[in-house]
């Protein structure tokens, strides 16, 4: 199992785990900036719960739908294998990734904006873990056909969290979901979680020269689950002023945009696939203009945020 632990982290966090070391650094940049600006609000700890568990859950959701870990499955399903060992291995790593680089900056938002108990902040922890969990052996039952199973063990989590609020009770809930996966998971076939991707018919660009953004287009096209992803950032930045207002003085609206800024379609596709990265860069011409174009427009909307 340790294999193939080591494995998957080679193909996820890369050869030498650098994304785990960014992700880290990120983390700690914005915990000293938002914690030294002496940014405090009152946030219930439900709103914590839930967005832990629910961000988890759709990141993870992502990343089990994803194109570009498929083939790597399939790679791997060419070599002898323990099921058992695979599948959680596989779940493991999934949930490590998406708690270290992506929930672990909503935690770090969070934390240093509010003050909480070590116990809510352990709750919280627990919850992304119980999302990745619960993600996972849900995307096995909607594989299966059973559709009703996931929706009604999701509504169960939420009802738990905004009903009772205690985060005793959401911790209860959030190890008996992790028990509960785990044990579902412990039937899983490691087939289950691959899906065959149809090969697509290419297109050939008949014209004198390439466009990145038609190029672009097409990869966004391909992966739907960045649009979606989109789409939530932007209710997340819709939501933010609604939730705080005009706290001490602050207007929210622009950390909302800056969030949108910093998570654009463009950027979510490529810092998820280094290799459409490196082809970008190597297309004649188009890299560096590609680049400018974007950096003014990140500037321009940075400028109208003052």
């Amino acid at each position: 199992m340790i294999n193939m632990i080591k494995a998957f982290s080679r193909q996820f966090f890369g050869p030498k785990h650098e994304s785990i070391g960014k992700s880290m650094l990120a983390a700690a940049f914005l915990f000293i900036a938002v914690y030294a600006a002496e940014f405090r609000i009152a946030i219930a700890p439900f709103i914590l719960y839930l967005t832990s568990a629910f961000f988890s859950a759709g990141i993870m959701g992502q990343v089990l739908t994803g194109r570009r870990h498929m083939e790597n499955m399939q790679g791997m399903f060419m070599l002898p294998f323990d099921n058992r060992s695979f599948v959680f291995s596989y779940v493991l790593v999934l949930g490590a990734h998406t708690l270290i680089t992506k929930t672990l900056l909503i935690w770090v938002l969070f934390f240093a904006a509010a003050s909480w108990s070590i116990w809510e902040m352990i709750t919280a922890v627990i919850c992304g873990c119980m999302a990745c969990a619960v993600t996972a052996a849900g995307y096995r039952m909607c594989r299966k056909g059973h559709i009703l199973l996931p929706l009604l063990w999701t509504a169960g989590i939420l009802a738990a969290i905004l009903l009772v609020c205690q985060w005793a009770a959401v911790l209860a809930v959030s190890t008996a979901g992790i028990a509960a996966a785990v044990l579902y998971l412990a039937l899983a076939d490691a087939y289950d979680f691959y899906s065959a991707v149809a090969a697509k018919r290419a297109v050939r660009n008949t014209g004198p020269a390439g466009s990145v953004f038609v190029y672009l287009t097409r990869c966004l096209m391909a992966n739907k689950s960045y649009l979606v992803n989109t789409v939530g950032l932007c209710a997340i930045a819709c939501f933010l002023p609604l939730l705080f207002g005009e706290s001490q003085g602050l207007n929210m609206f622009p950390i909302g945009l800056g969030i949108l800024c910093l998570n654009t379609p463009i950027c979510t596709l490529l810092s998820c696939d280094p290799d459409l990265e490196q082809a970008l860069r190597m297309l004649p011409g188009q890299a560096g203009r590609f680049c400018r174009k974007y950096c003014l427009f990140i500037f321009a909307v940075n400028r109208s945020m003052k």
